[in-house]
C-alpha cells in the first residue's frame, strides 16, 4: 500500500485506460493511464500517463503519489489548486504592472 493524499490506497488502484488527475509542476491536469509498470526491486510501481489534450511528447511515467482519482474528491482538489494558481498569477501580474520602487 502507498500513502497518497492523506489516505492509503493499494498501488493497483489505477488501471490502464482509467482517467486520472496528475500533478505536474504546481498544477493538476487531466490524464489517462496508458500502462502500469509493476514494482521491481526497490523501485515502486510507475504509471505511464498521457495528459489529455497534450502531445504524446508530454507523456511520462509517474509514481502513485502524483496521481489522484478523477472523482468528486479529486476534482475538488484540482479546483482548489487551480484557484490558488489563479490568485497567485494575478498577484504576480499586479506586482509587474505596479512597477515597484524603481527610480
Amino acid at each position: 500500500v502507498v500513502t497518497c493524499g492523506g489516505g492509503i490506497m493499494p498501488e493497483s488502484d489505477f488501471h490502464v485506460g482509467e482517467p486520472v488527475l496528475c500533478y505536474f509542476g504546481t498544477g493538476i491536469y487531466d490524464a489517462k493511464v496508458m500502462a502500469v509498470h509493476p514494482a521491481i526491486n526497490d523501485e515502486p510501481t510507475q504509471y505511464q500517463i498521457h495528459y489529455t489534450g497534450w502531445k504524446k511528447s508530454w507523456d511520462e511515467r509517474v509514481p502513485v503519489t502524483r496521481l489522484l482519482r478523477r472523482d468528486e474528491d479529486g476534482l475538488q482538489i484540482k479546483a482548489q489548486v487551480d484557484q490558488e494558481l489563479s490568485v497567485s498569477a494575478r498577484r504576480e501580474g499586479a506586482k509587474r504592472k505596479g512597477g515597484g520602487d524603481e527610480g
